[in-house]
């Protein structure tokens, strides 16, 4: 028994249609912003006659090479991202230059340490920023292991990855020499270290005065 199954339609056949160049139907679906209203209204019109389905965005992206976004790992719940004043303002910083660039991003949280590799090994993202990772973290060496550039908010250092950030030491300093001017009895307010600090056995000291340097 002879099965008939139609062709499927192409995008030449589309443009035809048309009647405009198969360079505008594919624009029309992969850059629109290239293409005018009336000349994508034609060619998304001659598609639906046709039937003409258009490419998935994927598989695009394998044949270009480019996924068209920017993975940001946030190395704490995704919901730290809109709460956390300092985290909303460098999630805009990064967004901003996205968006000047063209590009989308996407927020990669760390959430599950056992599913959190593959999640972001198998991002469609042409490279990482990591922000608020932590030493040893494994997401820092998956992110490398892709290949894809990397770069790390502050740290920590990895072979493969770039570090920006701000010399904290001096900032501290700078900021100690200004705050605790003439200050005898300073005090720091810190987050949290990440790694466990030992405490001393010893009562604390009685308070002294001291002058900042």
């Amino acid at each position: 028994m002879n099965s008939h199954v139609p062709r499927r339609a192409t995008l030449a056949q589309v443009a035809e249609l048309a009647g405009v160049s198969t360079m505008t139907a594919s624009y029309t679906f992969g850059r629109p912003e290239r293409v005018s209203a009336a000349s994508r209204e034609k060619v998304l019109a001659a598609a639906r006659t046709l039937g003409f389905t258009a490419p998935d965005p994927a598989a695009r992206s394998l044949r270009r090479g480019r996924a068209g976004a920017l993975g940001v790992v946030l190395g704490e719940h995704l919901t730290y991202a809109f709460d956390d004043p300092q985290a909303t303002a460098f999630m805009a910083g990064v967004a901003e230059v996205c968006a000047e660039q063209g590009q989308a991003m996407t927020i990669l949280p760390v959430a599950d340490a056992t599913t959190d590799v593959a999640r972001i090994s198998a991002a469609a993202v042409d490279g990482y920023v990591l922000w608020t990772t932590e030493d040893g973290a494994p997401v820092v060496d998956a992110a490398i292991a892709t290949g894809r550039p990397v770069v790390v908010h502050s740290g920590p250092a990895a072979a493969g990855a770039h570090v920006v950030g701000i010399d904290n030491r001096a900032a501290a300093r700078a900021i100690g020499r200004l705050v605790f001017a003439g200050g005898t009895v300073p005090a720091v307010l810190s987050f949290p270290s990440p790694l466990r600090v030992r405490r001393p056995s010893s009562p604390v000291p009685t308070r002294t005065t001291r002058r900042f340097p």
